[in-house]
């Protein structure tokens, strides 16, 4: 159980990011009161993480390349590996871009918090004070917790929508927003592949983070419901629902999030100048104040509308994957029976 408490909260810490706390990303896919959705969506998540990290035991993996071979195929691997490079630089944006809505919330400048996070990038990375990361082992636990705390405040405090049955609509955004996480997810899971001892791991760790996680966007999404009118007051819709409470609260809360955004853009940086060039090379500080102000001046777009494109973009580009994913053991099983016919012939 101590084992899977660790793998639970790797997958869980890597599927709440600054779209995800701040309420956007929910409010992108969901719309307030899409219950029927999000329960679809917690059934998809748990056999995708389910069979993610059975392979990954399977095949005792620590690269998300083995994954992304055995799923999809080696030529449509190679075509992912590049999409994964795309996604850390539009992630990166998107974190830069949630600086300055923080800022923003607290009547400070979006061109200043946006900014100040692309100095920390460069400084952390150039200084190589990489061991900065190991803060959002702490960070995220408390941010998580409590987010959970304030969203099941305000809804316990407020009339329960009722629940919109739209099939057509809710499983749509539904399989996109799964899709949208698979990526993130795969390169974590397959990392510890070779660290995962038993198979019941993999079960309880795929259903208690998959009904963790439902909880989640069920309380963000009844919350988000009775401020939907409001949506555009801020980037992050988290604030409205902070508005209900002490100022306090508002501040530290804005504080785990603005730090647990500077974590995932430090560690996503990293991620991908590994793939251009090595640390220490004399291209290295050259590939990090390039892409640092390119992402600052695309973060100009805003928080909001990048979360509004590049979300479902990304939904869109890797239903595919999804798609792979849901029919392997089908694929599985029809090439155990062909070789079974081979040898019996």
């Amino acid at each position: 159980m101590k084992t899977s408490f660790k793998w639970i909260s790797l997958i869980i810490g890597t599927m709440i990011g600054a779209g995800f706390a701040s309420g956007r990303e929910i409010w992108q896919f969901f719309n307030g009161g899409s219950t029927i959705g999000i329960i679809l969506f917690v059934g998809l998540f748990y056999l995708s993480c389910y069979r993610l990290m059975l392979l990954s035991y399977q095949k005792q993996t620590t690269h998300y390349n083995t994954l992304l071979k055995i799923i999809v195929g080696r030529r449509i691997s190679d075509i992912y590996d590049y999409l994964i490079m795309i996604y850390l630089f539009s992630m990166i944006t998107v974190m830069i871009a949630g600086s300055g809505a923080v800022f923003e919330a607290m009547g400070l400048s979006y061109r200043l918090g946006a900014l100040v996070l692309a100095v920390i990038i460069v400084v952390v990375l150039w200084g190589k004070l990489s061991t900065f990361l190991t803060i959002n082992v702490v960070i995220l636990p408390i941010l998580i917790s409590g987010l959970a705390t304030i969203l099941a405040v305000f809804v316990l405090n407020r009339p329960l929508p009722m629940i919109k049955i739209i099939p057509s609509i809710v499983d749509t955004r539904t399989f996109f927003f799964t899709a949208l996480n698979i990526l993130p997810l795969m390169s974590i899971i397959a990392t510890v592949g070779d660290q995962i001892k038993q198979k019941r791991e993999v079960h309880l760790t795929s259903l208690i983070s998959s009904l963790i996680l439902g909880s989640m966007i069920i309380l963000y999404d009844v919350a988000l419901y009775h401020i939907g009118d409001f949506m555009d007051t801020y980037q992050m819709p988290v604030y409205l629902i902070l508005e209900s409470f002490e100022p306090y609260v508002r501040v530290f809360m804005s504080t785990l999030l603005w730090l647990a955004i500077v974590t995932t853009a430090i560690g996503g940086m990293t991620s991908l100048l590994a793939r251009f060039t090595a640390q220490g090379h004399e291209t290295y500080y050259a590939w990090l104040c390039c892409l640092v102000l390119l992402m600052l001046s695309l973060s100009q777009i805003g928080f909001t509308s990048l979360v509004r494109y590049v979300y479902p973009a990304y939904g869109v580009i890797n239903i595919y994957l999804l798609y792979q994913l849901m029919i392997f053991p089908l694929k599985k099983d029809a090439k155990a029976k062909i070789h079974d016919k081979i040898r019996e012939g």
